[in-house]
């Protein structure tokens, strides 16, 4: 562990802004570096900032925050890339060494019971919003709400949505939630994303959602999951018993296929990729 005020006077100015934005800070026009870290400093060690911090941890951050704080430096096997806790500001990395502050350390150790129900609440919505962001990649929050107001006993508040607002600022997530969509962030980071939304919607439009069993659902926690319909199935079949590929061929390429379906590739690409792969129909038919 370290002094918070070590670990924020290793930080440039620009990531000093950057948690102070985070956090909700407003700086006046001409701030100095050591003005802006005594605001971060004097807001870090308020107990409501560190709680809300830590309602927002998964539990393989805090493992990984607790592995890094350890003195045995050999032997903390820590990710660094999972060290999310207020990345800019939460500690410093000295020649590969983690130094954890104080205050964020601290917190980590001693949750109350309300504020671990609070954390434990936060990731299982969290979970719904990845599946629902990998399942639809783009759906109105109040789709949302209602299906998980149907498997959860404890209904969806709109705090809890803020809550989980704050969370894509803080932290990398597979989603952004946008005034009242829940949007895949993949789809989010295209160039064109005004465009593509305008078109994905326009497509979705009058077009029942598909509510799937929880289990189910929660398949689409891994971002490549998609469901092997009859349909794959049937082009499984035929790659294999009309074009003589092996099981393990036939498999490999209707999931490419299935890929090529999620990212909307156009006809040219499919060809490309058949002819890549030394396949020849017999005709067109």
């Amino acid at each position: 562990m370290t002094d918070l005020r070590k670990v924020l006077n290793s930080k440039n100015l620009n990531q000093l802004k950057f948690a102070c934005d985070i956090l909700n800070i407003a700086l006046p026009i001409s701030s100095r570096k050591a003005d802006i870290i005594n605001l971060l400093y004097e807001t870090l060690n308020k107990k409501e900032t560190l709680d809300f911090v830590y309602s927002l941890l998964s539990d393989e951050e805090i493992e990984n925050i607790k592995l890094a704080s350890l003195n045995d430096k050999s032997n903390n096997l820590y990710d660094e890339k999972k060290l999310l806790l207020l990345h800019m500001i939460g500690y410093i990395n000295i020649k590969n060494q983690i130094l954890i502050s104080d205050v964020i350390i601290d917190c980590i150790n001693s949750p109350s019971l309300k504020l671990e129900e609070k954390r434990k609440r936060n990731n299982l919505i969290n979970k719904y919003f990845t599946c629902f962001a990998n399942l639809y990649g783009v759906v109105p929050v109040d789709i949302i709400a209602k299906i998980f107001n149907r498997y959860e006993d404890i209904k969806l508040k709109d705090s809890e949505l803020e809550d989980i607002k704050n969370m894509t600022y803080i932290k990398p997530l597979p989603y952004v939630v946008d005034n009242e969509y829940l949007i895949n962030r993949e789809i989010f980071s295209y160039e064109e994303c005004i465009d593509f939304l305008f078109e994905l919607t326009e497509n979705q439009d009058g077009k029942r959602y598909a509510i799937l069993p929880k289990e189910e659902l929660f398949r689409y926690l891994d971002p490549d999951y998609f469901e092997k319909t009859p349909q794959y199935r049937k082009m499984q079949t035929m790659l294999s018993f009309e074009l003589g590929l092996s099981k393990a061929d036939a498999e490999e390429i209707a999931n490419d296929f299935a890929y090529m379906c999620k990212a909307d590739v156009d006809f040219d690409f499919v060809f490309q990729y058949l002819e890549d792969k030394n396949i020849v129909f017999k005709d067109m038919e």
